[in-house]
């Protein structure tokens, strides 16, 4: 009788661990040229401001990116790009998979316009930061998956999620591989 206890403790303790360190979201994994094909604006540059505010049914915060590159739509020398969460006062919102802007760094980002508003395509895949490789200095892109589990649709079309296409597993870009995918996929907008 004390085993089946121990042995009904230890399997809710498991499950309640594994539910605490799961992801907290799971998005459709897209391409590199899904991400291209979707993405209205395609931009590199600063992000410069970051200002939380109330939105129509939650908070959201207004990102502004100086421009220094438009690989893909119309884009003038500054953009704002609006995504859900944020903190207002006391109040934050969260929001798993979304895109974590950070002022002062360099982004190579993929947007799409909703009701007048910037946005990132595909959550967090969609926002790429622009680090140099050491020793070499060579620019490379990564992104911050840290919350987001992506998931492939198989043969039958079930979406399945993949724990293992994490932040972790992905391969760094190189900026030049997705400038000329860009550039091969739509016009370049100067």
């Amino acid at each position: 009788m004390r085993f089946m206890r121990m042995a009904g403790t230890a399997l809710v303790l498991s499950c309640v661990c594994a539910v605490t360190l799961a992801p907290a979201s799971v998005v459709l994994r897209l391409s590199d040229a899904e991400l291209t094909r979707g993405a209205d604006v395609i931009v590199r540059g600063q992000v410069v401001a970051a200002r939380s505010r109330r939105g129509p049914r939650s908070i959201v915060t207004d990102y502004t990116i100086r421009i220094s590159e438009r690989l893909k739509g119309d884009a003038g020398h500054q953009i704002v790009v609006t995504e859900m969460g944020g903190r207002l006062g006391e109040t934050r919102h969260i929001v798993p998979g979304a895109p974590a802007y950070r002022v002062g760094a360099q982004v190579l980002a993929y947007l799409h316009r909703h009701d007048g508003e910037l946005s990132t395509f595909g959550m967090a895949q969609g926002l790429f930061f622009v680090t140099n490789l050491p020793g070499t200095g060579e620019e490379i892109l990564v992104r911050a998956l840290h919350d987001t589990t992506l998931a492939t649709r198989d043969g039958d079309g079930v979406v399945r999620p993949h724990p293992e296409l994490t932040q972790a597993t992905e391969t760094p870009r190189r900026v030049a591989e997705l400038r000329d995918l860009a550039l091969r996929q739509g016009p370049r907008v100067r």
